[in-house]
């Protein structure tokens, strides 16, 4: 179902869900020394770093936008397809790096890192079933 309150037009870009999501927010709080309270609006922007709670994928917000590209594109079938845009998703992610988010980058390539030894596995044992 499409989000049409404060995830308007949202969607995660790599499992198609629709919430929740872990967005980086800029709010007023206040903070005592035992910890916070009381918190008024929360902000975000289309620069801010989001996370899909439900499968792990992180970008910014913009990226979780229904109408990009990256959200409109037919999931990949085959494993190895899967991978050459994993590997164009690690590049973009590394472009971040440049921009002082190290950080995100390198959790990011992390998750990227684990999927793809997956994937890579899955094809190799197909692959070795077809031989056979």
């Amino acid at each position: 179902m499409t989000n049409t309150n404060c995830l308007d037009g949202m969607q995660c870009p790599k499992c198609t869900s629709f919430e929740p999501f872990k967005i980086e927010v800029k709010t007023i709080m206040k903070v005592f020394d035992s910890g916070t309270h009381d918190h008024g609006d929360t902000q975000w922007d289309a620069d801010s770093y989001c996370e899909c709670d439900k499968c792990g994928f992180s970008a910014i917000v913009a990226d979780f936008s229904e109408t990009s590209p990256e959200t409109k594109a037919a999931p990949a079938t085959n494993p190895l397809e899967t991978l050459r845009l994993g590997v164009k998703t690690a590049a973009e992610v590394l472009s971040r790096w440049e921009h002082g988010d190290l950080a995100e980058s390198v959790r990011a390539l992390g998750v990227w890192h684990a999927e793809a030894e997956a994937i890579l596995a899955e094809a190799t044992k197909k692959q070795g079933g077809q031989d056979g």
